[in-house]
């Protein structure tokens, strides 16, 4: 019985000292990134001889943002662009792509608060890269937790413009690849891939149609986009001059939504 009582007693005893035990939960409030949508559009432009333009947009919110009422949602635009040589065994490389995007509810349901790259000129090198780095700050809209979402990718032989305009909610990138200058090999004439990125701030909100028992409450980014490519070739092998060829891939919708 002693030795039954000894047991309790120690048991009870430990369950005590565990309780006086401050319990820090590390990951619970930690702020995090989590896909909710992506858009894969292979070939969404294709000609032959001259190349073609794939895409593949992935959409990411973040977690535990510290603010009820607004969302934020990171976009990582990929862009590649495969040139004729590689897509048709023909003479037309990449010479510009462009990535233009907009938003159909600026300034009273969507934000954009952030974007990277900013110019960056890799036209003459053979190792340049470009760092983006997405931050989820409020624009001067909203409060919440300071995210950064970094990743980098290569411009050998491209120069990045940065053609944006928050005044006019535009993001705009231009990829200027060197096509009369690069060696073999690099992505004038072998398949690239772009990466940039930005972020929108989403705004909650109740719409409803036409009855209360009709609505629908959360956040939801309304992203127009359009990309442009233009492929290029001497216009006949004595030739000096170059042909080029402009290619529109029309708008794009690239939404994504979070009901609560």
């Amino acid at each position: 019985m002693r030795l039954i009582l000894i047991k309790i007693f120690m048991l009870t005893l430990s369950l005590i000292l565990i309780s006086l035990i401050p319990h820090i939960n590390v990951y619970a409030d930690a702020p995090y990134l989590t896909e909710v949508g992506d858009y894969n559009l292979p070939k969404l432009i294709d000609s032959n001889p001259q190349g073609r333009l794939n895409l593949y947009v992935v959409i990411y919110r973040l977690m535990n943002d510290g603010n009820p009422n607004y969302d934020w949602y990171y976009y990582e635009i990929r862009i590649q662009t495969v040139p004729g040589k590689v897509a048709y065994n023909s003479d037309w490389v990449t010479a510009d792509h462009t990535a233009e995007h907009t938003l159909a509810y600026a300034g009273t349901y969507n934000w954009f608060v952030d974007y990277s790259p900013t110019t960056s000129d890799g036209y003459y090198s053979a190792s340049a890269s470009v760092t983006v780095s997405l931050t989820s700050n409020g624009g001067g809209v909203a409060t919440g937790v300071a995210y950064t979402f970094t990743y980098t990718y290569n411009i050998p032989y491209v120069k990045v413009v940065d053609l944006s305009d928050f005044s006019e909610y535009r993001i705009k990138w231009l990829h200027d690849f060197n096509e009369q200058g690069a060696p073999p090999g690099y992505p004038p004439d072998s398949t690239y891939i772009a990466k940039p990125g930005f972020v929108v701030l989403a705004k909650y909100v109740t719409i409803c149609d036409g009855s209360p028992k009709n609505c629908w409450s959360g956040t939801f980014a309304y992203v127009l986009a359009n990309y442009k490519v233009t492929f290029g070739h001497k216009a006949c092998w004595l030739c000096w001059w170059w042909e080029y060829q402009t290619f529109d891939s029309g708008t794009l919708y690239l939404y994504v939504s979070t009901s609560y």
